[in-house]
């Protein structure tokens, strides 16, 4: 029988994120955090939290459903004085890039067991301790079954 795979999943999810090329490209693979992140983290950063897991037992097979919260933080994009792009759009073009990466994706997990990802629901508004910043929220599902 398989244990809640939350440690499992997580691990994999990150090193996972910190390969692809087009989530990279918006927040460097050092500024993706697990849930817990620097006192003050460097802009922009990504962190995962609100892990939740649900058995699954059928016949043959054990594993669990994972859910989690995926955030990325990002402020407007400056040069000098002038701002080439806003906060909002910064957060939506990570969330973006997050969805494409992790969507629909099969991805290994400690033990030798796959998990299949769905982002069930993407989220974005004003993060409320940083007035000139924007939150993306991601809504995670890991499906992982393991024989």
């Amino acid at each position: 029988m398989a244990g809640d795979l939350i440690r499992d999943v997580r691990r994999a999810v990150l090193i996972h994120l910190k390969g692809d090329m087009g989530a990279k490209a918006l927040v460097p693979a050092a500024n993706m955090f697990p849930s817990t992140t620097p006192p003050t983290p460097p802009w922009p950063f990504s962190r995962m939290d609100g892990f939740q897991s649900t058995a699954l037992d059928m016949t043959c097979v054990a594993g669990a459903t994972v859910t989690f919260l995926l955030h990325a933080f990002a402020k407007p994009k400056m040069q000098g004085a002038a701002m080439l792009d806003t906060a909002e759009d910064q957060a939506s073009r990570i969330a973006t890039a997050f969805k494409l990466a992790l969507h629909n994706r099969r991805i290994a997990v400690e033990g030798g067991a796959n998990a299949r990802l769905r982002v069930l629901s993407v989220r974005l508004l004003r993060d409320g301790d940083e007035e000139s910043a924007y939150h993306a929220v991601l809504s995670m599902e890991a499906r992982v079954l393991a024989a």
